[in-house]
């Protein structure tokens, strides 16, 4: 093979060298260009310049005390308008595109939906770009969301204002391109239409409603966004978002354009955010089960004393108001914005019904049957005191005879109290178990 030799000569090199000095000491003392030139005087591109050329701006910046990030914001800032949307023409609109992520939620029996949540915000503002070439190749800056233009949203059903959490150090991303990403973190107290009929197994469904409250959308548009990687889409709720009191499930966002009487031939973007969660507390269905499991165990429990007695009178009072206590209770903690009566307390309200019902009864078959037998006691002894009759030992007779036949009477007449006894427990029984079926909470 024929071996080629490229050499160089020394001098030739030397004049590169030169060359390539003079070249970096031109580009080190070319004054810095500011955010809307992008082209050098002789028509050439910043952006095609070459790493080289980036590094030494870097450092030349660095050793000249200033910061390039400071820089960078006043340049930005210089003669920016915050108030007007930022576009180039009176035709464009400003595309903001939004997501829910929800951190924590409680429903309040007043019919109140607060939340904890991260609002996410992205749009592009035109007035807010530069060239990272002449600022040390920043490509990102953060700026106080005060400073520069914010989109126009507002929550519809919000029963008061959001509370801004570190409202006086929120901060926006503005990136080279013009892109802005504001998250700011808001508590909010939506309004929430509940249903409380299955309390405490209730299922209830509440919306988060926000929307331009000025722009129509052929100026600004609200649209739906994503979180990004490890989100759940536009709205996400956190794992742990229902405090071990609520599970979600189910989420839903969707956004709509609606035209205004105030306003013909303009329409308005609303986005909303639903939310099913239903109830898991451990606490609240214990406190609404086991009373009425005390009050039906009572009732049962009066059926096996004797018809009559004290003990079964104060069973039944107990038992009657254990319910109305409940009954007092859950209808304190209703609100007015709840609709539906709860399962538990119709429950009561019928136990309430079927023990008065019960004991009036065995009281009128008590009354009667004594009053009975009394009368035919009474009607023998004055026969006896007022000493009517011809034969003494007739009379005697008769009256064992009689004595004999209220005996059997009152036999009869237990028996008879004891069988309609019987009769109403298993009256009740039934009642019992058909009023939890046609009433169950669970369901």
């Amino acid at each position: 093979m024929v071996e080629v030799k490229c050499e160089i000569p020394i001098n030739m090199l030397r004049e590169l060298l030169v060359t390539a000095l003079l070249l970096h000491a031109a580009i080190a003392l070319r004054p810095t260009s500011t955010h809307d030139e992008h082209f050098t005087d002789d028509g050439r591109d910043t952006d095609s310049w070459n790493t080289k050329t980036t590094k030494t701006t870097r450092t030349d910046l660095t050793k000249g005390g200033v910061n390039p990030r400071s820089k960078l914001r006043n340049d930005l800032l210089k003669g920016y308008d915050k108030v007007s949307l930022p576009v180039q023409s009176v035709k464009d609109a400003v595309d903001v595109n939004v997501g829910l992520w929800v951190t924590s939620f409680d429903l309040t029996w007043d019919g109140k939906l607060e939340s904890n949540i991260f609002l996410l915000q992205t749009w592009q503002d035109k007035n807010l770009k530069w060239n990272p070439a002449d600022y040390n190749g920043l490509e990102i800056i953060s700026m106080p969301v005060d400073d520069i233009w914010q989109p126009d949203l507002f929550f519809y059903n919000n029963f008061e204002e959001p509370s801004l959490q570190n409202s006086d150090r929120l901060l926006a991303l503005v990136y080279h391109n013009g892109s802005a990403i504001s998250v700011p973190p808001l508590t909010l107290q939506t309004i929430c239409k509940t249903n409380f009929t299955n309390w405490p197994y209730d299922v209830q469904t509440c919306s988060i409603q926000m929307g331009p409250w000025v722009y129509s959308n052929d100026e600004m548009a609200a649209k739906l966004s994503e979180f990004g990687p490890g989100s759940q889409g536009t709205f996400t709720v956190d794992p742990e978002a229902g405090q071990g009191r609520w599970e979600v499930v189910k989420t839903d966002a969707k956004r709509e354009s609606n035209e205004y009487p105030c306003c013909p031939g303009k329409k308005y973007d609303k986005v909303t955010f639903t939310l099913t969660f239903k109830r898991t507390s451990c606490f609240d269905q214990g406190i609404a089960t086991i009373p009425l499991i005390a009050v039906y165990l009572l009732v049962i429990a009066s059926f096996l004393l004797p018809v009559g007695s004290n003990q079964r009178y104060i069973f039944h009072g107990i038992a009657v108001l254990t319910s109305l206590v409940t009954i007092l209770a859950i209808r304190s903690n209703l609100g007015n914005a709840a609709t539906g009566i709860p399962k538990i307390a119709l429950l009561h309200l019928v136990n309430i019904l079927a023990v008065a019902i019960t004991q009036v009864i065995s009281v009128l078959i008590l009354t009667t049957s004594r009053s009975s037998s009394g009368a035919k006691l009474t009607a023998l002894i004055n026969r006896m005191v007022s000493g009517k009759g011809d034969d003494e030992h007739i009379d005697k007779l008769i009256a064992k005879e009689k004595l004999k036949e209220i005996d059997d009477t009152k036999q009869n007449v237990s028996a008879c109290v004891t069988i309609a006894d019987r009769f109403f427990f298993v009256a009740y029984l039934v009642s019992a178990v058909m009023t939890l079926i046609a009433f169950n909470p669970m369901q």
